[in-house]
């Protein structure tokens, strides 16, 4: 009796840890996608784009859509916004009727018990600005004044370019320079736009001299600007991937002092013919790794659009710290980390075991 009683303790306490097991296995992770990385909205109106959630490691349990939204007039939505991976659906955004003019940046990801291991960053571009609530008066006047100061439209112009053909089934990069600026296309480098990959392409690389460009903010100065053009496009639309489609950026490389820095700027049009770029707007401030050997890299330009260099202003407290890039998220969601889902599964097996464990106990006092 005695013997039977120590194996029946032991069964049991191998059902509790193999219950805790299979409750831990359930645990994989996830990885996001977008249809496409941007979309054009204009104020009081709304628009959808797909999105797909794939299982990339372990088992699927649970996924949930989240979004890090610190726009206020933009909202956005899931549809189905829970599902098991592998699963896709629709995100529908939405822009205030009073919205302002400029680009705006959404930080998509999955949470729960399969979280995302990738965060995927969401451009809404907001064309034209929307109607502002009625103003007296009295500021009738001065709102004209401002208007007419601020309807000089930004143009930039082409000082240098350097074009050059990229395979991406070569095995050695391409190497472009104009000035102090010199790029590597990385071999397996290929050009996206839409649903069509291009393995062959013509990549330029070309600066520009301003007029009527506002600066960033009060604590820099723009200076001069430079992009990368895809067969002869400056587009937001395009990107360059590798084969599996995920962002691989040329990397940038400038002989500058310590002090440069540049902001990422999109939504103009670009004119190949007359090598100009007008309109616009700065969607943030880019970060770059200062070299000791004075110059400074990037390798997280993965889209062929405009950046604009600048300088401290002078007496900048240089408290301004924004690091938002086309692919740099701002903040991390923890993953990993146990959930509410899990812990109920694990506390009811645990439950059901010291219920056993009662039973046969009392079971065996009686004998």
């Amino acid at each position: 009796m005695r013997k039977t009683s120590i194996n029946l303790y032991i069964a049991l306490f191998l059902i509790l840890f193999s219950g805790i097991f299979i409750a831990q296995g359930g645990y994989g992770t996830s990885s996001v996608s977008l249809t496409a990385n941007s979309i054009t909205v204009y104020p009081g109106n709304s628009a959808t784009l797909g999105f797909n959630v794939t299982l990339a490691s372990g088992y699927y349990w649970g996924t949930e859509m989240k979004a890090i939204n610190k726009n206020p007039g933009i909202n956005i939505s899931f549809n189905p916004s829970i599902g098991d991976p592998n699963y896709s659906g629709s995100a529908a955004i939405s822009v205030s009727g009073s919205m302002k003019k400029g680009v705006y940046s959404l930080v998509l990801y999955a949470s729960g018990d399969d979280p995302s291991i990738n965060n995927v960053t969401l451009l809404v571009n907001v064309p034209v600005s929307g109607t502002s609530s009625p103003t007296n008066s009295s500021s009738n006047s001065s709102s004209k004044s401002s208007a007419s100061s601020n309807s000089l439209v930004a143009l930039f112009t082409t000082t240098a370019s350097k074009t050059i053909l990229v395979n991406a089934s070569s095995s050695s990069p391409s190497y472009v320079s104009v000035g102090n600026i010199s790029v590597t296309v990385l071999p397996g480098t290929y050009m996206q736009e839409g649903n069509k990959t291009f393995s062959s392409y013509n990549f330029t690389l070309v600066t520009f001299s301003f007029r009527n460009l506002s600066n960033p903010d009060s604590s820099n100065t723009a200076t001069y600007a430079y992009a990368f053009e895809a067969n002869h496009e400056i587009n937001l639309s395009i990107s360059f991937v590798d084969f599996s489609g995920n962002p691989r950026a040329p990397v940038s490389v400038v002989k500058a002092p310590s002090n440069l820095s540049s902001w990422t700027y999109i939504g103009g049009t670009f004119n190949n013919t007359a090598g100009t770029y007008s309109g616009g707007t700065y969607l943030g401030e880019d970060k770059w790794v200062h070299n000791a050997n004075g110059t400074m890299t990037n390798t997280q330009f993965f889209k062929p659009v405009v950046w604009v260099f600048t300088k401290p202003s002078y007496n900048q407290t240089n408290s301004y710290n924004q690091t938002t890039t086309l692919n740099q998220t701002t903040q991390t969601p923890q993953s990993g980390t146990p959930t509410i889902t899990n812990m109920y599964i694990l506390a009811a097996i645990i439950l059901i075991v010291i219920i056993i464990l009662i039973i046969v106990f009392f079971r065996m006092k009686g004998r």
